[in-house]
């Protein structure tokens, strides 16, 4: 199945502090995914590529550090905008994982791992190139003037959770990257990357209520809880999102 027109990559979080053998919130076999989503980035010929980034403050409401509580436990948050619950009558909650702390902004652990990132700096580098000799083109459409390859950071608000590249888990605050593949006109997304059950999933959910055509590549991605892997698929599947393997793009 060749790749469609209209569709972007987006590659999820392959930063260092997800990955081993130091990362700070490593995900099991992490590092064995950088260099073939390194290669997919020329080998498809690709509408938008977009790398997206957790990008927290040090105080970050998601960090089991800063409740005192042991990494993995959970907390109840109330809602950011003390939004009523109409079928309690009491202000919103919910109720999720805290997280070692990872991805503190300017640290070299909020940063794209090494391999990933020279490549993908590289081709964002050529396309300003190639877009600043061609801006003065009178030829030039609207389309032609949005990039098409861009970085997109997340969970940059201290008090809540993202795990959607597209917005927080509230629903409330909504990153660039929908206005961004809407105005490159893109109709498919294909995601890979880490972590295949918090935000390569919650992406891709995302993806779907935005009436995009989903593909997750399984291979490419790895879970924080790989034992429990048929009910992630299962879940990507309750969605409406398409599960592939690399094989299955070589397929025509």
């Amino acid at each position: 199945m060749p790749i469609k027109p209209k569709s972007a990559l987006i590659v999820v979080d392959l930063q260092n502090d997800f990955l081993p053998p130091s990362g700070s919130l490593a995900v099991q076999g992490g590092r064995e995914i950088i260099q073939p989503i390194t290669d997919l980035l020329v080998s498809e010929d690709w509408d938008a590529i977009v790398a997206t980034r957790d990008f927290h403050p040090k105080d970050h409401f998601s960090f089991a550090s800063n409740w005192d509580q042991a990494p993995f436990s959970s907390k109840q948050f109330t809602h950011p905008l003390q939004v009523i619950d109409p079928n309690t009558q009491k202000v919103g909650t919910k109720t999720q994982i805290l997280w070692p702390d990872h991805c503190v902004q300017e640290t070299e652990g909020s940063e794209l791992t090494d391999t990933f990132a020279n490549g993908f700096y590289e081709m964002m580098a050529k396309e300003k190139k190639i877009s600043s000799s061609s801006s003065s083109s009178s030829n030039s459409g609207i389309r032609d003037t949005i990039p098409m390859v861009v970085e997109v950071k997340k969970g940059y608000l201290v008090d809540r959770e993202y795990y959607s590249a597209f917005e927080d888990t509230w629903g409330l605050h909504h990153t660039e990257l929908h206005n961004f593949l809407t105005k490159r006109g893109i109709v498919n997304i294909y995601l890979v990357g880490l972590a295949y059950d918090f935000c390569v999933l919650n992406t891709a959910i995302s993806g779907t209520k935005l009436n995009y055509n989903t593909v997750v590549i399984k291979d490419l991605s790895r879970s924080v809880y790989p034992d429990k892997l048929e009910e992630t698929d299962a879940v990507y599947r309750e969605n409406g999102i398409q599960i592939i393997t690399c094989e299955d793009l070589k397929k025509n």
